[in-house]
């Protein structure tokens, strides 16, 4: 059970000294004693060093990525839930009480009040199977939970109502989508996985060739 929690062995400073040495003493032994590298030889070792350089820029522009993310990644959920919870009570309002009434009849009432009828009791029927399908909670899945087809309206007051909870929704997907960008940004990934655990070896490996330039180019036979 203790050997799960033993760390790599890239994690370990001996083990670092340890690579950096033998790569210096290897890299000693063959550029240096067995095929001695011309001055133009050791000119060209230097591309090996910068592009390690380089392969540390990467690796450290993910850290700092992956620290803001986490730091906006708060911010981001809260307008996310704040969002989601404005457009599930936008959609509380389609099976409101000024939805889901009967009208009456009278001298004022316009002439297609039968067909008004129909249609308010087909969107509170439809808000009212809406609302259930809408967790309280925001959902772990992106997006907003599918209500199904919204039926076709043709009152004013209806069509208003339809568009304010459109527009809820969209406003909700756009947070909900920098909220999943964010989240995605924060964690690690496959480049950043790779660069987290190579980067010091490769440090290490240039850092021990850049020593045996240092040695080959002291030598005075050269």
């Amino acid at each position: 059970m203790q050997d799960e929690f033993n760390y790599p062995f890239l994690a370990k400073p001996a083990a670092m000294l340890l690579i950096f040495l033998v790569s210096w003493v290897v890299f000693d032994v063959i550029f240096v004693r067995l095929w001695p590298l011309t001055k133009r030889g050791w000119k060209k070792v230097d591309y090996v060093v910068v592009g390690v350089a380089a392969v540390g820029i990467l690796g450290a522009a993910g850290t700092i990525r992956r620290e803001i993310a986490k730091n906006f990644q708060s911010t981001a959920e809260t307008r996310a839930r704040t969002s989601y919870e404005f457009a599930r009570y936008q959609m509380g309002n389609l099976s409101a009480p000024f939805i889901c009434r009967t009208f009456e009849k009278t001298e004022l009432s316009p002439p297609n009040l039968s067909e008004l009828q129909a249609e308010f009791d087909r969107v509170c029927a439809f808000g009212r199977a809406a609302l259930n399908k809408i967790p309280t909670e925001m959902p772990k899945e992106t997006g907003f939970p599918d209500v199904g087809a919204w039926p076709d309206v043709k009152s004013g007051m209806l069509t208003q109502v339809f568009t304010e909870d459109k527009q809820a929704i969209d406003r909700y997907r756009a947070t909900r989508e920098t909220f999943d960008k964010l989240r995605g940004d924060a964690e690690y990934s496959a480049l950043d996985s790779n660069l987290f655990f190579l980067t010091p070896l490769l440090i290490a490996v240039a850092l021990a060739l850049r020593m045996t330039k240092v040695t080959g180019e002291l030598r005075p036979d050269l």
